[in-house]
């Protein structure tokens, strides 16, 4: 982080809390209030009830890209069925070819509102 390393303005405990938010580990904990911070950010992690709905911003990135990618494959899939679907292809020809349950054709079928 580029304004984390000058020397001039700024107080030292503001710097020492933007380090600790950059890096999130304890050797970063440096004074009071950082301290204070990280044993409260070690008892989140640590508390099964907490720990599920506690996510880092990479955590959340991460997650956020695995949601888009799969909400873009069923896309993907819908609009390959549509094409097939609207090529006169049967539902049992689209799910031979795709390689899956019929039913799942049907299921697109009928929010295509093809049917």
């Amino acid at each position: 982080m580029r304004y984390l390393s000058g020397t001039k303005g700024g107080s030292e405990s503001v710097r020492n809390m933007l380090k600790y938010i950059q890096n999130s580990k304890a050797a970063s904990a440096v004074d009071e209030a950082t301290k204070e911070l990280d044993e409260y950010v070690g008892n989140v992690r640590r508390d099964p009830e907490i720990r599920g709905d506690y996510m880092t911003f990479g955590d959340r990135i991460d997650w956020e890209k695995k949601m888009s990618l799969e909400e873009g494959i069923e896309k993907g899939k819908l609009e390959m069925i549509a094409g097939m679907l609207s090529n006169g292809k049967t539902v049992e020809e689209i799910a031979e070819f795709c390689g899956i349950d019929p039913a799942l054709v049907l299921k697109a079928k009928e929010a295509l509102q093809l049917v």
